[in-house]
């Protein structure tokens, strides 16, 4: 009978020490020789979240971001493209632009890539990969440094031309299947705050832009007589050009 009750005393007493263990919330670690308290934070939530913004430039998609560590997370998105109501705003060269095909004798027209009186947007596609890291170690609440990779593909129908005039008249039959692809490569600052369940957050974004694709291009080429014809060709355009980006998102996260 002693026997036991020494046992049930000693059950007891490691009981109490575990819970006591247990009903500690508050911890302190330090990181790069600052202090930091927590509540058992581990720093694993996810969010998914909606570019708001983004659709100005036809971006239509999800965004998820998941927490790593307090100064680390990834990030990735994809989605379907539309038309971008941004992309030519500040490209004054697209008066200037010439084409790279050579017709003997033919006479090259300008045409814009981003006019859309004669062209209309067919759905694409784009993803992204983005890492975050986190200074003042918050994790999803708080400023963040981040490099960014994505790839977008943007659809297009040009009006083909009527070629049996000497001046040139677009017709909606035959059109042409552009395609633009780009890769931006970018470095932001941004920050976010969380709410009860929600994440709002803006970002600031710079970098390179390279693009290559097919895009319609308007000729008057020459017959056997001498006489010239519109024609409409498929030009393969490429170049790279500075990258500026501002973006805004609002989500849950869990």
């Amino acid at each position: 009978m002693k026997k036991i009750l020494i046992w049930i005393v000693f059950a007891l007493f490691t009981s109490s020490i575990y819970s006591q263990q247990d009903s500690i919330s508050n911890s302190t670690i330090i990181f790069l020789g600052k202090d930091k308290n927590f509540s058992k934070n581990l720093y694993n939530s996810s969010a998914v979240k909606l570019g708001v913004i983004d659709m100005i430039s036809g971006l239509y998609g999800l965004h998820y971001e998941r927490e790593w560590s307090s100064i680390f997370s990834t990030q990735i998105g994809g989605g379907f493209t539309g038309r971008n109501f941004t992309q030519g705003l500040l490209e004054f060269e697209e008066e200037t632009e010439e084409s790279n095909n050579t017709v003997p004798g033919g006479v090259d027209i300008l045409d814009s890539y981003y006019n859309y009186d004669n062209r209309s947007t067919s759905i694409g596609y784009f993803f992204a990969f983005e890492p975050r890291f986190y200074p003042r170690e918050d994790g999803f609440d708080g400023t963040y440094i981040s490099f960014a990779v994505s790839y977008r593909r943007y659809n297009y129908k040009a009006d083909n031309v009527e070629s049996e005039t000497t001046e040139y008249h677009f017709v909606k039959v035959y059109p042409l299947s552009e395609h633009e692809n780009q890769i931006i490569t970018t470095i932001g600052f941004g920050q976010q705050v969380t709410g009860t369940k929600s994440i709002i957050g803006y970002d600031i974004n710079i970098g390179i832009r390279n693009i290559s694709g097919l895009r319609r291009d308007l000729w008057m080429v020459p017959d056997q007589n001498g006489n010239l014809y519109a024609k409409a060709l498929l030009n393969e355009d490429k170049k790279s050009q500075f990258f500026l980006s501002v973006s805004f998102k609002i989500g849950i996260y869990f």
